[in-house]
């Protein structure tokens, strides 16, 4: 069986080569459970993100299941950490797609069969493979810098852990270390082809490297190079950092390019190094990128949009030699558009890519470069408060109103002011517990938080003067 992730979670494992049958659960409840005859059997179920994990395995313990496949309840997501605590850690545990999951669920017409766990190793594509985790920051850095550098494997590791067990992991703690591995494996491929070079130099050329040789990411979906300030440099890539003999740097000898406020018409220096011992003949273009903004909503997608790729010209890079040209971009065929779309200005990106002239697989180098149109210094850090909004009519980017008009609660919005809140009941003379509420907001007779405003049509907020840090909402 392919796509699925085992942990060990229990003294007591399914054995390797043996036949289990197993039964789909559809409902997990007493009368979901007691429908079906489970006893001594594996059990299908499909995560609920309503129970924790402990209570869906020990659920299935005490009907008498001698195992648990768990298939995701988000279709599309990769297989997810799992954590227990002791309670849970009673049966043998198996963590699967919810794709693979739905198909188990009706074979037989009833989510029955069986199950063998091979004991010989497999392989199978990770359902995220070649993505871009979500989580991952972007840049820039606040002071205009391209961040992040180079992109590594950090998502669904499966690796080995401590007392001979293997399992999942995701993070950044999974790429760093095969940066830190990668590093010493380039800073030893340094040692041989320059013994003399100074320590002081290696850090910074095993970095510059490394940038130079990575495999620039193209997005699976929209086939159009993912931006830098989401990747940096591309996708860690050894091999070719530990034989192509070559690394690009801007006119700082760093190996990306951060050009702070452009203007329609651009040029920046690129110099391509050559640490081998022949000369290397390069074809060089450049690719000009900026965010894709959905028309329909006035939104960024996350994604790049080609502008336009600017094809050069073939140069020499002597052995042990570097070569200097100068990229110059023109974008402002694009200027009224983008500046339509994106009134606060807009990043002007890309890479330039270097190839081998007579064969363009090999010596791909790359460098990373962006600019921003506008005033990058002047834009805002965040948006405009929920009050600001409110008072205009106007939705936020991350407000997104719905139910009664001016129903207004925490978690629904980042820019309101939150304040502790007790709802008193006098006909019961009871109060509630303190809960979070955004503040300017009252109760209504229908228990929504509705936001006040004045004759103005402003918000209405109020300071305690007297120390008091919270709300009490009287309602008969």
């Amino acid at each position: 069986m392919q796509n699925l992730l085992i942990l060990k979670i229990s003294k007591n494992s399914l054995g390797y080569d043996l036949s289990y049958p197993f039964v789909y659960i559809e409902q997990l409840t007493e009368a979901g459970y007691t429908a079906k005859d489970i006893k001594d059997k594996i059990v299908l179920i499909e995560r609920d993100p309503e129970k924790t994990y402990d209570d869906m395995i020990a659920q299935a313990k005490a009907h008498g299941a001698v195992g648990v496949v768990m298939f995701n309840n988000v279709p599309g997501q990769a297989n997810r950490l799992i954590r227990l605590n002791p309670h849970g850690m009673v049966l043998p545990l198996a963590f699967i797609s919810h794709e693979f999951g739905k198909a188990m669920s009706t074979l037989n017409g009833n989510g029955t069969g069986s199950l063998m766990f091979d004991s010989s190793l497999s392989k199978a594509p990770s359902q995220k493979g070649n993505e871009m985790n979500h989580f991952s920051n972007w840049g820039l850095t606040l002071d205009g810098y391209l961040k992040p550098d180079v992109t590594a494997p950090g998502g669904d590791i499966y690796s080995s852990y401590n007392d001979n067990h293997y399992g999942s992991q995701t993070g950044t703690s999974m790429a760093a270390p095969q940066i830190a591995g990668a590093s010493l494996l380039i800073k030893q491929y340094l040692e041989q082809i320059k013994p003399d070079l100074p320590k002081d130099q290696v850090a910074d050329l095993v970095k510059n490297i490394m940038m130079s040789n990575a495999q620039v990411h193209v997005n699976p979906v929209t086939n159009v190079t993912t931006s830098p300030r989401q990747q940096g440099a591309g996708l860690l890539n050894l091999e070719a950092a530990v034989s192509s003999g070559l690394y690009v740097t801007g006119k700082d000898n760093y190996g990306s390019i951060s050009l702070g406020n452009v203007t329609d018409n651009f040029s920046f220096e690129v110099t391509v190094h050559n640490l081998s011992q022949e000369a290397k003949s390069l074809r060089y273009e450049t690719e000009l990128l900026t965010d894709k903004v959905n028309p329909e909503e006035g939104r960024f997608t996350l994604t790049s949009r080609l502008l336009k790729t600017y094809l050069g010209e073939i140069i020499e890079v002597p052995a042990n030699g570097q070569k200097t040209i100068t990229i110059t971009l023109d974008a402002s065929a694009f200027t009224e558009e983008l500046s339509q779309q994106m009134p606060n200005g807009y990043y002007l990106e890309g890479f330039v890519r270097f190839v081998d002239s007579n064969n363009q697989q090999n010596n791909r180098v790359t460098i990373p470069f962006v600019g921003f149109k506008g005033e990058f210094e002047n834009l805002a850090v965040v948006e405009e408060s929920i009050y600001q909004l409110k008072a205009k009519g106007e939705k936020g980017f991350y407000f997104d109103e719905s139910g009664p008009k001016d129903d207004i609660y925490v978690g629904k919005h980042f820019t309101g002011l939150v304040t502790l809140g007790t709802d008193t009941n006098v006909s019961t003379a009871t109060i509630s517990d303190n809960g979070l509420h955004t503040l300017g907001t009252f109760r209504n007779q229908d228990g929504k938080f509705i936001l006040g405003r004045n004759n103005q049509g402003q918000p209405v907020l109020a300071i305690s003067p007297n120390r008091i840090f919270w709300q009490i909402f009287n309602r008969c």
